[in-house]
């Protein structure tokens, strides 16, 4: 039961994983293109650390999702540091900015805190793979003892 709900989350976020490649397309195309203005720089790095939070969410989520607790391949750390540090640059990125008076395109910081936000729609399934991967390594530990 717990796999199939697990799969239908993924097909549910594919869609935003499309177009949240698309969003970082655009945001790393001007630097590599060789514009070097800060606002370039900003986006790229952005990009590329949205990107990286993208690939290792997805890669945990697949290792939990085709591992059982049986299986003997482990998830790396450093993937569940990235993925619990996309939840966090989501959640943060979100707080700040309620009371914001000035929520104009023109704000730079504002414009692209924006984009961290949209992984808030990937922390539902975060937290079900998060406590999947807690239940497989549970029962991987009673297995051996």
């Amino acid at each position: 039961m717990s796999k199939t709900f697990l799969s239908l989350q993924g097909l549910i976020l594919a869609y935003p994983s499309l177009l949240g490649l698309t969003v970082i397309f655009g945001s790393v195309a001007p630097f590599l293109s060789g514009s070097f203005q800060a606002t370039s720089v900003a986006e790229f790095i952005i990009g590329v650390t949205l990107l990286t939070f993208l690939i290792s969410a997805w890669r945990v989520y697949i290792l939990v999702l085709l591992n059982g607790p049986k299986n003997e391949k482990p998830i790396s750390r450093a993937w569940l540091i990235l993925c619990f540090c996309a939840i966090t640059f989501s959640v943060l990125s979100y707080f700040p900015f309620i009371h914001m008076e000035n929520k104009t395109s023109s704000n730079f910081i504002y414009m692209n805190s924006q984009l961290f936000v949209l992984g808030l729609y990937f922390a539902p399934t975060a937290i079900h793979v998060g406590f999947e991967w807690f239940w497989q390594n549970k029962l991987k530990a009673k297995s051996f003892s």
